[in-house]
């Protein structure tokens, strides 16, 4: 079993291997400038049997680029919980225990739900030009913060299985824990983004 930390307070890196392109990008999950949100409008590609998926970012050279505003992301993401979850926080992230030849990438929102530590981890696609696609059949994994800063993802085989609270020592709470549970499919960039709530 593997895990990575979704933590409210890093910017995680994470390793690219593909197709023999080894490399370091860096998730910016704190770039909200210069995007025009209220333009944008996902044209979801469709694939052979039916299959739609939305674009969601590329690597470009040794970064990640989104496609997408990260404003709409993190209201995106905000929609989907629906539950008064605030996501303040998205990135892509990596198994790295994946094989190089078959690395494994998640698209993640990070936030708060009544001062609680709440993400959502999707599977994203990525194609042979290194672009990241999203598409609806891809589950939602959560992991929610009990008396717990922040948690952390893990994974058995390329998939998101558990998760678990990173605090630990005496300043951690002795009941603290992180649930974690998945539902199927998402409907992320597919419904109706409302202006982000403030906490």
């Amino acid at each position: 079993m593997t895990q990575f930390y979704v933590c409210c307070r890093w910017v995680l890196l994470f390793s690219l291997s593909l197709a023999g392109f080894a490399s370091v990008a860096s998730a910016r999950a704190l770039d909200l400038t210069a995007d025009d949100t209220a333009s944008y409008n996902p044209v979801p590609r469709v694939l052979a049997g039916g299959t739609e998926e939305v674009k969601i970012g590329f690597i470009l050279g040794s970064d990640v680029s989104y496609e997408v505003p990260m404003e709409v992301l993190l209201q995106a993401f905000t929609a989907e919980y629906a539950d008064g979850t605030v996501v303040d926080r998205v990135m892509i992230n990596a198994d790295p225990a994946a094989p190089r030849n078959k690395p494994v990438f998640y698209l993640i929102g990070m936030g708060k739900r009544e001062g609680q530590f709440r993400a959502m981890a999707l599977q994203l696609r990525i194609a042979e030009d290194k672009s990241f696609w999203l598409a609806p059949s891809a589950d939602r994994n959560f992991a929610e913060g009990f008396k717990c800063r922040f948690c952390f993802f893990e994974f058995t085989k390329g998939q998101v299985s558990s998760a678990a609270c990173a605090e630990k020592g005496e300043n951690a709470a002795p009941d603290r824990r992180c649930d974690f549970r998945t539902e199927k499919g998402n409907q992320l960039l597919r419904r109706p983004i409302a202006q982000a709530q403030t906490r």
